[in-house]
């Protein structure tokens, strides 16, 4: 409805319009004529329009030159925006927002061997993020399939996660470096292991209280000999996250690979105090008496682990070599069994089961699981080895020959096998 300035000013215009014509009857000057006619015209035109639009339409210029003229942004009535804040309706869409519990879900899922609460967990927050749709995911939901996706050595899969995950600039910066981290692990996976280090130190100065780019970079630097820059990645972990079980557990491989056997096992029992419940805690210490000759110390830790987890298969394979060891063959051969019955993937169970039978001459148990071993990890050398030797022993040469050959495959340097390659050849052209 006009008001009154809208009402006075189109009065005043349809006046001056009517003066115009009466001018222009009069045969009066035409610039005066056109002067009365365009300023009654505007002042029409402000009357229809009024003057609080003409405001807004010269608003849609900005002194960068941006804005659409003629054109208001549209603004939400308040029922439109409790929709868009619920998700509902047609109006736009949103991503899921986890909780502080889920942020807190993930990063504990995300660590090397989760407790099997937080794996079950995991794996439920895994199922929701794939049942929704690419535009309602967060960050965090394409973190969680990436991960799912590396753990599967799905590498192209779960890139795919970690760029959509990326692509979104999460403002969280921990689920940001948590995403270039996992990307850095990818990498070293598939071989890229300088790209890898370069993405471990750019999450590093992205978050630097994040302890996993630590650990991972103390993992690459192990690998690569760097033990040194290994055991201070180690420790940096640690400090951030006093907590962090696999960091002192692989603090405690590094320390009893270079002998240090006091640091070693004060880092095995650190985390039997944090988790008495981790059975790797146990064997990796009583492996490390086992080595030192305490064989009832070590006996005892093996125990305890298959005490806390009878389906263990590292504890019983461990008591079997233990009683290996000790010329029990009868219990080893037991600890052996069960050790593959729990997992039948075990390699180094299947060899170690194949030298007891060699040592009892039941040759062709022997080769059966020399054979498997080698079927699980091609690239078994000793596994090769000792199945050359049982076929030179029972003098099936074209069969030692060729296990003697795939043992120089993997080591051209290996005096033993090159000495007995030698010596059946020698038969064969007898």
């Amino acid at each position: 409805m006009p008001n009154l300035k809208e009402t006075l000013l189109f009065l005043i215009g349809f006046i001056a319009l009517i003066f115009g014509f009466v001018l222009a009857l009069d045969k009066a000057d035409w610039v005066i004529v056109g002067l009365f006619c365009g300023s009654a015209t505007l002042l029409v035109a402000l009357a229809g329009v009024g003057p609080s639009k003409v405001k807004k339409l010269g608003a849609g210029w900005s002194k960068e030159g941006g804005g659409h003229f003629g054109i208001e942004s549209h603004q939400p009535a308040e029922s439109e925006r409790e929709v868009l804040l619920k998700g509902e309706g047609d109006i736009g869409f949103d991503r899921h927002l986890p909780t502080e519990e889920e942020k807190t879900l993930i990063e504990e899922f995300s660590q090397d061997k989760p407790s099997p609460e937080i794996e079950k967990e995991g794996q439920k927050f895994i199922e929701r993020a794939e049942g929704r749709a690419p535009e309602k995911r967060s960050a965090e939901d394409y973190y969680a399939l990436a991960g799912d996706k590396w753990s599967a050595k799905d590498y192209e899969v779960a890139l795919e996660d970690v760029y959509a995950g990326l692509a979104l600039q999460p403002e969280d910066t921990r689920i940001k470096a948590s995403l270039i981290n996992l990307k850095a692990l990818i990498f070293a996976d598939i071989g890229l292991e300088q790209k890898a280090e370069d993405l471990y130190i750019k999450t590093i100065h992205l978050d630097p209280n994040f302890p996993a780019p630590y650990y991972n970079l103390g993992n690459l630097y192990g690998n690569q000999g760097r033990e040194r820059e290994a055991e201070e990645k180690y420790k940096k972990a640690i400090e951030l996250d006093p907590k962090f079980k696999q960091a002192h557990g692989n603090l405690g491989v590094l320390y009893q690979s270079q002998g240090r056997i006091e640091e070693a096992e004060a880092e095995y029992k650190e985390i039997i105090r944090l988790d008495p419940q981790n059975t790797l805690a146990y064997n990796n210490l009583g492996s490390l008496y086992k080595e030192q000759g305490k064989q009832e110390d070590a006996e005892v830790e093996f125990r305890q682990a298959i005490f806390v987890d009878s389906k263990d298969a590292s504890a019983y394979f461990n008591l079997g070599v233990l009683y290996s060891d000790q010329e029990n063959q009868e219990e080893a051969e037991e600890k052996y069994l069960i050790a593959i019955s729990l997992n039948p993937e075990h390699a180094p169970a299947h060899y170690n089961l194949g030298n007891l039978f060699q040592n009892q001459k039941k040759w062709a148990q022997a080769e059966d699981e020399y054979l498997k071993a080698i079927a699980l990890q091609p690239k078994y050398l000793f596994a090769h080895g000792n199945l050359g030797f049982l076929y030179k022993t029972q003098g099936k040469l074209e069969e030692a020959k060729t296990q003697f050959e795939e043992v120089l495959k993997i080591d051209p340097f290996n005096k033993r096998a090159r000495t007995m390659l030698e010596q059946v050849i020698k038969k064969l052209e007898e």
